[in-house]
């Protein structure tokens, strides 16, 4: 990804902006009659050109996935093959989902006026039957998403009622939600996903966290029991991590 200027950075993020409007506000206190206007309204411009140059910096990530876009479909189409294969070729049974991190900003009326927060923003989704329902923004405040972005590690749901563990009580058997989340939280859940895990994109030293890559089925006993099997085994969880090590390739062009 393209890495804009130091000084570009400096003069479109947060730190310029508040305190643009902090000097705004100041101002505004000021004498009626021995108001700078001139002064005043160079600010207040210079805050409607900032909050423009940041909607527009919102929507570049889908421009620059414009021209790899053909590449990245074509990467996570090929981790559903693979996945398939290893579950008697059942193609319609994967849902696949590409998350990446952005950073959004909020004015608010009271200090410190501007807020920026991260979310993961839904830029690409395949399925070769169904439509996947997963929401096109997350925030990073909580949930299963957030939990992967930030500790850089993936994660699972399922129920463990229904579906047995496999392979012990290992490591893979602990990042399993099912076990933390409320009776209702589960329900919510469950009403979603036969199964869920979400991957972080990291680099092939698993680092530098970009976004999340999430592969779900739909809640249907049959499909719950083929996907367990796939993406609790070796070969399940080595597709899913050579795909986001490839994908985050793609995306630091």
């Amino acid at each position: 990804m393209r890495i804009s200027p130091p000084w570009n950075r400096i003069i479109w993020g947060p730190i310029t902006a508040t305190a643009a409007t902090v000097g705004l506000a100041v101002l505004g206190f000021s004498d009626g009659d021995n108001r700078p206007w001139p002064l005043i309204a160079c600010i207040a411009s210079f805050l409607v050109l900032h909050s423009l140059v940041n909607s527009v910096a919102r929507r570049n990530l889908v421009t620059r996935l414009g021209g790899r876009y053909a590449d990245l479909q074509r990467r996570v189409l090929q981790l559903v093959s693979d996945l398939s294969s290893l579950g008697k070729n059942q193609y319609d049974l994967w849902m696949v989902d590409l998350y990446l991190h952005r950073r959004v900003y909020h004015w608010t009326s009271s200090w410190p006026f501007l807020l920026r927060r991260g979310e993961l923003s839904r830029e690409l989704s395949v399925s070769l039957l169904e439509v996947s329902d997963e929401p096109t923004e997350v925030n990073l405040d909580s949930g299963i998403y957030a939990a992967c972005f930030e500790g850089s590690r993936s994660l699972y749901w399922f129920n463990e009622d229904e579906l047995s563990p496999s392979g012990g009580t290992g490591s893979t058997n602990d990042r399993n939600l099912w076990r933390s989340l409320s009776e209702q939280e589960n329900s919510e859940a469950a009403s979603r996903y036969g199964l869920l895990t979400t991957a972080p994109i990291v680099n092939q030293l698993g680092k530098k966290c970009i976004g999340v890559l999430a592969v779900h089925v739909k809640p249907e006993r049959h499909k719950s029991f083929e996907a367990h099997s796939v993406i609790m085994s070796d070969e399940g969880r080595r597709d899913i991590h050579n795909a986001c090590v490839e994908l985050h390739g793609l995306l630091s062009r």
